[in-house]
């Protein structure tokens, strides 16, 4: 487990610095340090977005990452309850073209060391799954695929706003799909499952898990609405990169992520914003959304719920600002079945 690969050669192979060079310097050293989960956390995502899109193409120089990487099996061994996320990194590295052979030996090593029985979260225990089989370690257990795959399928309770299970959704149609490399045969009532978060998303403007959504989507060979993409396409040009400006509190990079992951996979580009090099903080600027002002007025309105839509629109359209208004007719127009969102929407009544 001690292979160690050198910095002799990168030099000379650096000839140009492109945007994902630059984010991935960014992210690497600059922002946070290695004994930090979130650097963890961050790195993992973007590691994971450029290996499923650009796979060993050898165009990125992960230099910045060689002295995590020939550290990253004494990491591994401390540091054991974050896993998932070395083996995540460690094998986008190698897959990225690095070089190295670490990430066969780690793996094993989890599987023997049983790590992922710790694990009671179906969804977590399918990542683990999924990175131990990029390296034929493990079998596959069909029923969590059934177990997954039934959760999707409780159409009408995606209607209701969750972020938590909207983001369990998508990350499953992730790892089912082996994140676009096949299809994860989705049932017709988990494609319906999707579009009522991916509705609830764009009622709240929410981008980030409206990016995830419309993905999910895609690799589902489900129909994409139209209007959602559209409003991504925007929500990308709305974001600012403040040089030096990263403090250690949250900022927008994961909606920057998983928008410009968006846009690869629908053919629009990808990381290819300007990015300063340093600590640089994301801002995205988030549009307004109707989803405060919309369940204000259905909670204040019990009689609202009892409504069918038909009935219900006209009134609720009546009490809303203008522009909230026409965002929910936006919302409405982007998906053939909108009654029946709503109808999970509406939550009317009283718990007895």
């Amino acid at each position: 487990m001690s292979n160690v690969v050198s910095l002799r050669g990168w030099a000379d192979h650096q000839t140009t610095r492109t945007s994902n060079d630059v984010l991935i310097d960014c992210f690497s050293r600059f922002r946070r340090s290695e004994n930090d989960v979130f650097w963890l956390k961050e790195n993992a995502e973007l590691l994971n977005i450029l290996e499923s899109q650009i796979g060993g193409s050898g165009e990125l120089d992960l230099s910045a990452y060689l002295p995590f990487y020939n550290n990253i099996d004494r990491r591994l061994c401390f540091f054991r309850q974050y896993y998932r996320f070395y083996l995540s990194i460690c094998m986008d590295l190698e897959d990225l073209g690095l070089g190295g052979e670490k990430s066969q030996v780690l793996a094993a090593w989890v599987h023997t060391q049983k790590l992922a029985d710790l694990e009671l979260s179906d969804l977590q225990r399918a990542e683990a799954e999924r990175l131990l089989a990029r390296r034929n370690i493990g079998r596959a257990d069909p029923g969590l695929s059934d177990r997954l795959r039934r959760f999707a399928c409780d159409s009408a309770r995606f209607a209701m706003p969750n972020s938590k299970v909207a983001y369990e959704l998508t990350h499953i149609v992730f790892y089912l799909s082996e994140y676009g490399r096949r299809n994860p045969d989705l049932p017709s009532e988990a494609v319906e499952s999707l579009r009522n978060v991916g509705i609830l998303a764009y009622l709240d403007q929410n981008m980030d898990l409206l990016a995830e959504v419309c993905i999910s989507l895609r690799f589902a060979k489900a129909a994409v609405p139209v209007q959602w993409e559209q409003a991504l396409a925007q929500s990308q040009q709305r974001y600012r990169f403040i040089p030096d400006g990263f403090d250690g509190t949250h900022d927008d990079y994961h909606a920057y992520f998983v928008g410009a992951w968006w846009a690869m996979t629908a053919g629009q580009g990808g990381f290819d914003h300007a990015v300063p090099s340093g600590a640089t903080q994301i801002r995205g600027g988030k549009a307004p959304g109707v989803m405060k002002s919309l369940s204000q007025l259905m909670y204040n309105d019990e009689s609202l719920g009892a409504l069918a839509w038909t009935t219900a629109r006209n009134q609720i359209l009546a009490a809303l600002p203008l522009r909230d208004g026409e965002l929910l007719q936006e919302a409405e127009n982007s998906i053939p079945d909108f009654e029946r969102f709503y109808d999970g929407f509406a939550r009317g009544g009283r718990a007895r």
